[in-house]
């Protein structure tokens, strides 16, 4: 293959743009099965295939080019009202996107090759054959046009909306509508009962050449060329030669295309005498083409079907929205720049951590007031800019989610048609703007936790129609935050987990004993699908079923400083709740802080429901889960949190120490402290590899007297008190 020759900074930046567009092509074509008759929807999808072609062109991305030239032909067909939106073509523009993502894959790894692969060449071989249909989309009936003309009429009168946008939306609805033609003069009736084909090696080219032909005839009439028609006629001209392998038409017909767009991309326009040249290049294919001169047509075929030429001289414009007008500054920053500064914004709280430590011990030794009051003026002011500053640094971090949660119906649809299951997906939260990092980080398990609801959770038509239920499931993302968190549930209506059976299923992989899996409540039960290696599955899919991807969900997600939750109803659903901090360059936690003998250890409030000091009445000791509060009809499991650290505590009696009740994803579970100090935020650092393995640790934190305080994970340290 030839050289490629670029600057390696501007193609790194195309390849995330067109990612980017991909991820948009993507989230249009759900929109579009939706609303299949919104030009607006079917417009950005054509842009973007149009846009990623050009582009590609420009880099030499020649295989790119072709396989998103095939697809805008398919767009346009749809576009301009020559094809249904049917459930294949949407599959083909899904299924040819993900195949253009591959490609810009490869090629961010280094691989400039421009061939395709096997998968590749038969789609495309595959969509070839379907542009090469041509089904007729039936004209919609002239009742039912004349009342959305006479609906958008109304509209216009009483919203007042802009009448070119009117008029085309009319334009569009008057497109599919067959025009009949005046009675032909005698001396034009032998012309129009007389047909030309065009053949090459016994293929018929007809369409696409009468169609440039005509282009170019009224371009010569008017004086301007139809630049969007005679594009893709050639196009679909080109496709035709590629399919049938018409190497003989390769050279002049590559020739007009390229001076076309060399043309068409020039700010010169279509003069005259540039006119005069394309058709010149053109003719120079049409010498090559076999021209059949055939007979009268059926008089029913006399007259062609076609809108007027004064319809298609102009192309068509749209008037732009006021916020596609006002164009946004923007720049690119590298990713490492914005991490170094969160981190300087992270020291920054913890010198207000100090300045609040210092508020105290002024306040508690002989001071003024003035002086007191001073300083306390200055460190709230301080407070208050750290936090400004903080908030909107974590902003520039922030993307939108749309096309994240965009792709789980992408992979439920795919999903459902190879596993003949039945699937609705509702998405809600899409407006979310999540930390970047997070986002690319949340794409691995939602996956794992999409696949695991397709295969384990709904269940097949016929099964769903036994139980009760409507035959197509139901799956439902939810994302939503609050000012500290990020929030994803997944629910799905199918199977749900069987407590009794994760128990049985435990003791059988000598993963616990007969007793400690009876000691198991419901919930803890539940959650043992997040053990290594833990699969109920009577058989091994293409899906899932060997017993990996839960315990990597939970591991990935506690990378992210995140707790995951099982709640399920057997037989009827399952929800898997995800909570993940909005932040994690910069993870600042409300927490308290407690003291177990001489160490001082971190407690997010989150995961706090309160904290007490028990009587001897609410302490026991139960067979298979150990010692236990009794608070309010629950049996809480206690943890000593000095028996976990090797301390050596104050108190050993709880009656004498405090226990601080936290929330887990195994239930609710009673720390057993020393001491309660108080309230702070502190900004959580990572341990570090050394330490990586620790999972009842999430990290360290700089306290306001500057002594350093250990941030516990309350899920960890819970699984690691119950041997999990």
């Amino acid at each position: 293959m030839p050289e490629i020759e670029f600057d390696q900074e501007l193609l790194s930046d195309f390849i995330v743009e067109s990612r980017e567009l991909l991820d948009d092509y993507s989230t249009k074509l759900i929109d579009l099965e939706s609303r299949p008759d919104d030009p607006e929807v079917v417009g950005a999808i054509f842009r973007a295939a149009h846009t990623l072609k050009g582009s590609s062109a420009f880099f030499n991305l020649t295989h790119i080019k072709n396989f998103a030239h095939k697809l805008e032909n398919l767009l346009d067909d749809v576009r301009n009202h020559r094809r249904a939106v049917t459930s294949e073509v949407i599959d083909f523009l899904l299924t040819g996107g993900r195949h253009l993502k591959n490609m810009f894959d490869r090629v961010s790894a280094g691989d400039y090759s421009t061939d395709l692969t096997g998968d590749e060449d038969e789609f495309l071989k595959k969509l070839l054959g379907l542009l090469e249909k041509q089904p007729a989309v039936p004209a919609a009936a002239p009742e039912s046009l004349l009342q959305s003309i006479q609906a958008l009429t109304a509209e216009y009168k009483s919203a007042g909306r802009n009448p070119e946008e009117i008029l085309l939306q009319i334009e569009a609805l008057l497109a599919d509508l067959p025009l009949t033609a005046a009675p032909a003069a005698p001396a034009e009736q032998k012309a129009l009962t007389q047909t030309v084909r065009y053949t090459y090696q016994n293929v018929d080219l007809t369409e696409p050449l009468q169609a440039a032909l005509t282009a170019m005839e009224q371009a010569e009439a008017a004086g301007s060329l139809d630049a969007e028609a005679y594009g893709q006629a050639l196009g679909r001209l080109e496709d035709l030669a590629e399919k049938h392998g018409l190497t003989g038409l390769k050279e002049p017909l590559t020739s007009a295309i390229e001076d076309f767009a060399a043309v068409r991309d020039s700010s010169i326009g279509f003069d005259p005498l540039l006119i005069t040249l394309l058709k010149d290049k053109l003719e120079a294919v049409l010498k090559l083409v076999e021209r059949v001169q055939e007979g009268p047509r059926p008089e029913a075929e006399a007259v062609p079907e076609k809108k007027p030429p004064q319809a298609e001289a102009a192309p068509k414009r749209v008037r732009p929205s006021r916020e596609e007008r006002v164009q946004r500054k923007t720049m690119r920053i590298d990713e490492e720049k914005v991490d170094g500064f969160m981190s300087y914004v992270g020291e920054l709280i913890v010198t207000a951590e100090t300045f609040n430590y210092l508020q105290k011990r002024i306040e508690a030794e002989q001071v003024s007031p003035q002086t007191v009051r001073a300083f306390k003026n200055a460190n709230q002011a301080f407070r208050e800019l750290s936090d400004d500053l903080q908030e909107s640094l974590m902003e520039i971090r922030r993307v939108p989610i749309k096309g994240l949660l965009q792709k789980v119906t992408l992979m439920a649809r795919e999903l459902a048609g190879q596993m003949g299951k039945k699937v609705k997906v509702e998405i809600e939260g899409q407006e979310v703007r999540l930390d970047k990092s997070i986002a690319e980080n949340l794409e691995g398990p939602l996956v794992h936790i999409v696949r695991n609801s397709m295969d384990h959770g709904l269940e097949e038509p016929e099964t769903r129609e036994k139980a009760g239920k409507t035959p197509e499931g139901l799956l439902r993302v939810k994302a939503s935050t609050d000012k500290e968190f990020f929030f994803l549930e997944i629910f799905d209506d199918g199977r749900g987990v069987d407590p009794e059976k994760m128990r049985r299923a435990a003791v059988e992989k000598g993963r616990m004993s007969e007793a400690q899996a009876r000691g198991l409540s419901d919930k803890e039960a539940v959650n043992l699908i997040f053990a290594a290696g833990f699969s109920t599955a009577k058989e091994i899919t293409d899906v899932s079923g060997r017993g990996v991807g839960m315990d990597v969900v939970r591991t990935n997600i506690a990378q992210l400083n995140g707790s995951i939750n099982v709640d399920s109803l057997p037989g009827r659903s399952t929800t898997i709740s995800l909570k993940i901090p909005l932040s994690v360059t910069l993870q600042v936690v409300k927490a308290l802080l407690v003291r177990v003998g001489a160490e001082n250890f971190i407690i997010s409030l989150d995961d706090i429901i309160e904290s007490l000091r028990p009587s001897a009445q609410e302490l026991a000791t139960v067979e298979g889960r150990g010692e236990v509060l009794n608070r309010r009809g629950q049996i809480l499991p206690l943890i000593r949190l000095y028996e976990i650290f090797d301390l050596n505590p104050q108190f050993t009696n709880p009656c004498e120490a405090i226990l601080v009740i936290v929330e887990t994803s195994a239930g609710r579970f009673g720390l057993l402290v020393d001491e309660v100090i108080g309230q702070q935020q502190v900004v959580v650092k990572d341990l570090g590899t050394q330490f990586k393995n620790l999972a009842c640790l999430a990290g360290s934190a700089i306290l306001g007297d500057g002594r350093l305080g250990l941030v516990l994970d309350a899920d960890g340290l819970v699984r690691l008190a119950l041997g999990l």
